[in-house]
């Protein structure tokens, strides 16, 4: 049973027994868990295991329908040598819910996302922006609706050659589309006045103003008013 290093908690046993059982990393995390990096971006990694794994930064970012996960290295690495697995930790339970992973099977990388049992739940795209970098992108809805939720990577070539990052804590990454933009609704009454008249018309002579009319029943006192939204005032 492999534990990530520095990575240990109550969950850690029984993520470990299942993932182990299919080839997977078993996955916990901090009893403490501490935040590494900020939203928006990622965060960077130390050069301090020497591999061709050793990776140097990791950033997410939210594409549409899609979370996208970049990894790079210090080195370069080949197609063969991509193994990668993100643990995600989605509802704060101190253990890994899902993992994404990048691999070599079958004369070509390929990508997915399984379960902490083995079994894959859905697909993932997976790209190479360059020689020392990959890129896997996987649906949003496996996360299960969660407003946020972290991460840690696990860089494993072959033995020996293995790197984590972070080294303390996940990374935290906040999902949430922009918000969609106010549409203004005009009335008859909130409707932009009529444009000033022009010289020439404003020379007709005005028309006599009515007489005065004899006491009538006030209009409500809101009737002419625009209405912005319900419940106005």
């Amino acid at each position: 049973m492999t534990i990530w290093r520095g990575r240990r908690c109550r969950a850690a046993v029984a993520l470990a027994q299942r993932a182990s059982a299919v080839g997977l990393l078993a996955v916990a995390v901090l009893a403490v868990p501490a935040m590494a990096g900020i939203d928006g971006g990622g965060t960077s990694d130390p050069r301090d295991v020497g591999t061709r794994l050793d990776l140097k930064t990791l950033t997410h970012a939210q594409d549409g329908p899609s979370v996208v996960y970049t990894a790079e290295t210090y080195g370069p690495f080949s197609d063969q040598s991509a193994l990668f697995k993100w643990g995600v930790d989605r509802d704060r339970d101190e253990a890994f819910d899902l993992i994404v992973f990048t691999e070599w099977r079958d004369g070509k990388l390929l990508g997915g996302v399984k379960d902490p049992a083995g079994r894959q739940i859905a697909p993932a795209a997976v790209s190479r922006p360059g020689p020392n970098a990959i890129r896997v992108s996987f649906p949003t809805e496996v996360l299960g609706g969660a407003a946020e939720y972290r991460y840690a990577v696990d860089a494993s070539a072959a033995a020996g050659d293995r790197d984590l990052a972070p080294n303390a804590g996940l990374v935290l990454h906040r999902l949430g589309a922009a918000a969609a933009p106010v549409k203004e609704v005009r009335t008859a009454d909130s409707a932009p006045a009529t444009p000033a008249p022009t010289p020439q018309a404003s020379a007709a002579p005005a028309p006599a103003a009515p007489a005065p009319a004899a006491a009538a029943t006030p209009a409500p006192a809101q009737s002419n008013l625009p209405r912005t939204g319900p419940g106005d005032g």
